[in-house]
């Protein structure tokens, strides 16, 4: 579904080109750009148009399913949750996630994500975080469940391993695709419950 990768970000808005240097550890351009260029990706077997550059996905192009726009969002919509030490708000339709010095997402409808950069963020910690914890809750409201673990196919169906970071889920999984099993995933699998099955 991902793939490895690295590029510069650019916000809409800015009005200057400036060097930051990021805490995702690479110094981070943020330089001036139409508001409205679009890169289109798919992942989660979704089609994906994203306002930012998204290298780990998969190009691709036609009708999306899922827009990601990067602008302000009002903290101050609905008082907060905090839980395990993350602040959030969800109703049936929409939610918003406060990640402490990343980012504010808010997700509408399955089908869309606005990022709201904190400032200095680095763009590779963005990244991790529009692909774990704002797509999880986006997944959540198509009726998807997104679990972190690594599944390789076996007989037409899947099997999946999970577990704690350094339990051995990718190295299992990659033993599998040694004796000739095709990954499914290495890191964070999309279930789709359905009337025929799982």
């Amino acid at each position: 579904l991902v793939r490895g990768g690295h590029d510069e970000m650019a916000e809409p808005g800015n009005i200057h080109e400036c060097q930051k240097h990021s805490r995702g550890g690479d110094p981070v351009t943020l330089a001036e750009r139409p508001a409205r260029t679009m890169y289109n990706y798919t992942a989660f077997g979704l089609a994906i148009s994203s306002e930012m550059p998204i290298p780990e996905l998969i190009e691709s192009a036609g009708d999306p399913d899922v827009i990601v726009r990067v602008g302000r969002v009002d903290r101050s919509q609905r008082p907060a949750t905090v839980t395990q030490g993350h602040q959030f708000w969800a109703t049936g339709e929409e939610c918003c996630v406060f990640e402490d010095q990343v980012a504010t997402f808010h997700v509408r409808g399955g089908r869309e994500i606005t990022v709201d950069p904190a400032p200095d963020v680095g763009e590779r910690i963005l990244r991790s975080y529009l692909l774990g914890p704002a797509f999880l809750d986006l997944l959540y409201q198509r009726g998807k469940l997104m679990l972190h673990g690594s599944a390789v196919a076996i007989k037409g169906g899947v099997v999946a391993f999970f577990g704690g970071p350094g339990w051995g889920k990718s190295t299992t999984a990659a033993a599998f695709h040694a004796r000739g099993h095709a990954a499914v995933s290495d890191d964070e699998l999309v279930i789709e419950f359905r009337e025929d099955g799982v």
